[in-house]
C-alpha cells in the first residue's frame, strides 16, 4: 500500500466539517478523514505540543492495490517513493479525489421573494424534510435501504436520488458552507505550488 496524507489545522470544531471519522473504500483506493488529536488519545500517545487545543483534520488517500497500473509505472521501488516527480503526482491525485466529494451546502431560510411558485415551495419543503433526516448523505442512505427492502424499485430510487441531489445543490435554496469553503481553500493551498510542476492534470 502507498498513501499520501496531510494534517490540516481547522478554525472550528470537527463536527462542523464532518460528523465522524470517515472511510470511503473502493476496490483500489481508500479515502480516510479523521481527527488526528483523537487518534493520539485513542492510542494513548502523547499529543504533540503544536496540536494541543487545536482542531487537526487528517485526510489520507490510500492506494491499496494495482499500484503499477494506477501510477502507470513499469516497476515501483522503495526509492520511487522519494522521487520528487512521484511525490508531486501523489499530491495531485490526493487533491483530485477530494475534489470529487459532494460537499453538503447550507439551507437558506424560507424566502418567498425567491420561492414564489408551488414547485419552488415544494423544493423548499423537500429540503427541510431531507434535513430532518440528517442531511443529503443520510437521506440518500434511507433511499438505498428502502430499495433493498423492495419498498421502491430501481427506477423509483434513481428518480428520488436525482430529486434530492437537485434540491440540495440549488443556488436559490442553499448556499456554500463557510467551513467547507475554508477546508477547500486549505486543501487547494497544499496542491497549488505543484500545479505546473507535474504532467498530472488537476480535475475540477
Amino acid at each position: 500500500m502507498v498513501y499520501f496524507a496531510r494534517n490540516i489545522h481547522l478554525e472550528q470544531p470537527r463536527g462542523l466539517y464532518y460528523n465522524k471519522s470517515i472511510n470511503r473504500k473502493g476496490l483500489i483506493r481508500q479515502l480516510a478523514f479523521y481527527d488526528k488529536v483523537d487518534e493520539y488519545k485513542a492510542n494513548d500517545l502523547p499529543i504533540p505540543p503544536e496540536y494541543l487545543g487545536k482542531n487537526v483534520f487528517r485526510y489520507e488517500l490510500r492506494f491499496l492495490k494495482h499500484l503499477l497500473n494506477q501510477f502507470n509505472l513499469p516497476v515501483l521501488k522503495a526509492e520511487t517513493l522519494y522521487d520528487e516527480k512521484f511525490y508531486e503526482r501523489l499530491i495531485v491525485y490526493w487533491y483530485n479525489e477530494y475534489s470529487k466529494i459532494r460537499k453538503q451546502r447550507n439551507m437558506n431560510p424560507v424566502n418567498f421573494s425567491k420561492t414564489k411558485s408551488v414547485i419552488g415551495l415544494k423544493s423548499q419543503a423537500l429540503l427541510y424534510f431531507i434535513n430532518s433526516f440528517g442531511g443529503e448523505t443520510e437521506f440518500l442512505k434511507y433511499i438505498e435501504m428502502a430499495q433493498k427492502r423492495k419498498e421502491i424499485n430501481k427506477t423509483e430510487a434513481y428518480k428520488l436520488r436525482v430529486s434530492v441531489k437537485e434540491a440540495c445543490k440549488s443556488e436559490i435554496l442553499t448556499c456554500e458552507s463557510n467551513v467547507i469553503t475554508e477546508l477547500d481553500e486549505k486543501i487547494s493551498s497544499i496542491v497549488y505550488p505543484y500545479m505546473n510542476a507535474t504532467n498530472v492534470q488537476i480535475e475540477y
